[in-house]
């Protein structure tokens, strides 16, 4: 089933006074950025200045904002030959963490097998470091060289070593304050924060949400094997009354999921806000009246749904009159 857009005009369409061309954001949509808010144009055009440019870049913001793609994106916008090569700082444990990195050298004579390493790896390419304030400071002392010089030593080797590697880092904590305290060091963050994107958190570019739900939820559908459905005009507005600010785009995607699975298995044509929320749904509002009205809305579909649609027969059961009935029916946008 095509998707139809909730949106009559394309997420790729040029915004404002905005320097991103049509082309531009077809390229950035292909890399899960997605959305025309004047939050996120900032940063693509943040990333379009510093693609083609050797420099290290630190992208900081909220768990799920969008971090990895991002770095993809600078990848896919420069002119490297090599790979892009993620790597999350948190899982590098310190007894391995340096073999991991810049690989062992290797010995016949002990057994130990030769590594070349994830920086080895990423030589002529991009190498993605997410997650940076995780590191010990011991690896961080090994890293600054490598970062500074472009040179490093294997583990087992006092051979240094040449690598061209675009480096771009990570992390959703605050490295100048983590400096202040000690748990990292300041000579390496003066390295990696040359260039610095911020991306914002979800609550801050609601207006992107229709753009996310046209590009998730087809890719979903194709994931899960089912038809791509749309989302109802009240489904739409409650996604912009969500708290994202558990996890942001990841969290959006959660729901997604949800309500596309649930719709399917109830042969709903379209996702209502039943099938994006659970028992606890309503938590997630920040505001009290609109918490109320979704419930009310909630609980009236449950109740229509109960009697099949006879809305004589729900206004018998509720106690109230049918002319009363459909009029709650359509001022709360429930479908029969």
């Amino acid at each position: 089933m095509k998707p139809i857009p909730h949106s009559e005009t394309s997420c790729a369409g040029p915004v404002g006074d905005s320097a991103l061309s049509l082309a531009d954001r077809e390229r950035f949509a292909q890399q899960g950025l997605v959305g025309r808010s004047a939050a996120l144009n900032v940063v693509l055009e943040r990333a379009l200045d510093i693609a083609r440019y050797p420099t290290p870049v630190l992208i900081t913001g909220p768990t799920g904002s969008g971090k990895t793609a991002l770095a993809r994106a600078i990848h896919a916008e420069s002119d490297v030959r090599g790979d892009f090569v993620p790597v999350n700082a948190a899982s590098l444990q310190p007894s391995i963490g340096r073999s991991e990195l810049f690989g062992i050298e290797g010995e016949r004579a002990t057994g130990v097998a030769r590594h070349a390493g994830l920086l080895a790896t990423a030589h002529h390419g991009t190498l993605f470091l997410d997650e940076v304030g995780t590191l010990g400071l011991d690896l961080q002392a090994t890293l600054l060289k490598a970062v500074d010089e472009g040179s490093f030593t294997m583990v087992g080797s006092t051979k240094l070593r040449t690598v061209e590697v675009r480096w771009i880092f990570a992390t959703n904590v605050d490295l100048n304050a983590a400096s202040d305290n000690g748990t990292f060091r300041g000579d390496l963050l003066s390295r990696i924060e040359g260039w610095t994107i911020e991306l914002p958190s979800l609550n801050e570019r609601l207006e992107d949400i229709p753009d996310l739900v046209d590009a998730l939820v087809p890719r979903m559908a194709r994931t899960l094997k089912c038809p791509a459905l749309r989302l109802t005009p009240a489904a739409l507005d409650y996604l912009h009354h969500v708290d994202w600010s558990r996890g942001n785009i990841r969290q959006l995607e959660n729901v997604l999921r949800q309500g596309l699975i649930r719709a399917n298995n109830r042969n709903r044509i379209r996702i209502d806000v039943a099938e994006l929320t659970t028992d606890r749904g309503f938590q997630v509002f920040r505001n009290f009246n609109l918490a109320k009205a979704q419930w009310k809305r909630h609980w009236l579909t449950h109740q229509l749904r109960r009697v099949g649609g006879d809305v004589k027969r729900l206004a018998k059961d509720i106690g109230i009159s049918i002319s009363h009935a459909y009029k709650l029916i359509q001022d709360l946008d429930i479908s029969k």
